[in-house]
């Protein structure tokens, strides 16, 4: 989803010297394109997986904690860090990932965690995450694809009005945590689609991969830094080319290009899955 408010930077233009927009991340667009791209990697993390779990901790009455001058028990952030590194010692021979937000209730605005593990299962260490939970309620779930986006959906709300209102009455405004490269796994089998067209399909599912994420891919790649720069000026060129012949602006070619890519893609994708029955 295009930005609703772009912002332009002279120094970044476009092959007929024009400025190109660049997204604010703070419109709703922008927000629900944050958040797509977590769901997205927390459905690869899901996929290499055999297990998952869905956790909420929640506080009891004598573990809430209310900031001096205030009335509202807010989230602690030490707290997750804390158990998280907690459990990863004791488990440390299990390989997990894991995604995290802290948020408050709908009725009562009481602080809570939700957790999604993947590689734990829910039934195995349904008594484990009770046990080493010391603050209050545990409740364990089976992981769904639907969890992707409720632990997510705070991303989609007006953070910059929202965490002013927070910190005003004493809260810490609700916050995401995860594992170091979450997903990864899945995007390390996809680095040669990742690295000449943005994005890859896994499962049906277009992935697209943000900047950060492509650099960090890319920097172990055979190809040499100078390498990469070399074919992605070529690739340019070349739809430059093309969108010449086809009597089309370069980027209204690129768009039309990007979709027939996805689709060979996807197509690619299914009779790779066929195969696999």
């Amino acid at each position: 989803m295009s930005c609703s408010r772009p912002y332009y930077d002279d120094k970044i233009l476009n092959l007929n010297g024009e400025p190109v927009p660049i997204p604010c991340g703070q419109c709703f667009c922008c927000r629900l394109d944050l958040q797509k791209k977590y769901v997205d990697r927390m459905f690869c993390a899901y996929h290499s997986h055999d297990c998952s779990a869905f956790v909420t901790f929640t506080y009891d009455d004598d573990h809430l904690f209310i900031k001096d001058g205030f009335l509202n028990a807010t989230l602690v952030k030490e707290d997750l860090h804390k158990y998280l590194d907690n459990i990863k010692h004791q488990l440390r021979n299990i390989d997990f990932e894991y995604f995290a937000c802290g948020e408050y209730g709908d009725k009562f605005n009481r602080p809570h965690y939700h957790v999604l593990f993947f590689g734990l299962d829910y039934q195995l260490h349904d008594k484990f995450f009770k046990k080493t939970w010391h603050k209050g309620l545990v409740k364990v779930l089976p992981c769904t694809s639907k969890a992707f986006k409720y632990v997510s959906k705070y991303i989609v709300k007006d953070t910059a009005f929202d965490n002013a209102h927070y910190y005003d009455i004493g809260l810490i405004p609700p916050f995401r945590k995860m594992s170091r490269g979450l997903g990864s796994r899945v995007y390390n089998r996809y680095l040669s689609d990742i690295f000449r067209y943005g994005f890859f399909v896994y499962k049906s599912r277009k992935i697209v991969v943000n900047r950060y994420y492509f650099n960090r891919l890319t920097l172990h790649s055979p190809l040499s830094r100078i390498y990469r720069e070399e074919c992605i000026d070529d690739i340019f060129r070349n739809k430059q080319l093309d969108s010449s012949n086809a009597n089309l602006p370069i980027y209204d070619f690129i768009r039309q290009n990007n979709d027939a890519l996805e689709a060979q893609l996807k197509s690619r994708c299914i009779r790779k899955t066929c195969k696999s029955f």
